[in-house]
């Protein structure tokens, strides 16, 4: 099951993705790091991803911006450097305005 993340348009937060346990125990890093969003239409958006990170077997996945009111697919995807196995993570994007208080 992926995790569904909660988001306003406009914050800025990363998401981590750890494939120790997906990839080859001879891995030690990532290679061919992606992650495309996918709108609810089927088109995909890549102003809702920011640069990309990585440290050992642990992905970064900044989100950024969105429509509000739009959900967004994530579909994650690295490979182990010496196993060349291929790890795919998802995750669903909720973008939606949070309106605290009485106006």
């Amino acid at each position: 099951m992926q995790d569904v993340v909660y988001k306003d348009p406009e914050a800025k937060q990363n998401y981590d993705v750890d494939f120790t346990n997906i990839l080859g125990d001879a891995d030690t890093t990532l290679t061919g790091e992606v992650a495309v969003a996918t709108k609810t239409d089927g088109t995909t958006d890549s102003s809702v991803i920011d640069t990309l990170s990585k440290s050992g077997l642990v992905l970064t996945v900044p989100l950024k911006a969105g429509a509000d009111g739009e959900d967004y697919v994530i579909i994650i995807k690295a490979t182990g450097n010496s196993s060349g196995l291929i790890g795919v993570a998802s995750l669903e994007m909720r973008v939606r305005v949070e309106e605290i208080g009485n106006f």
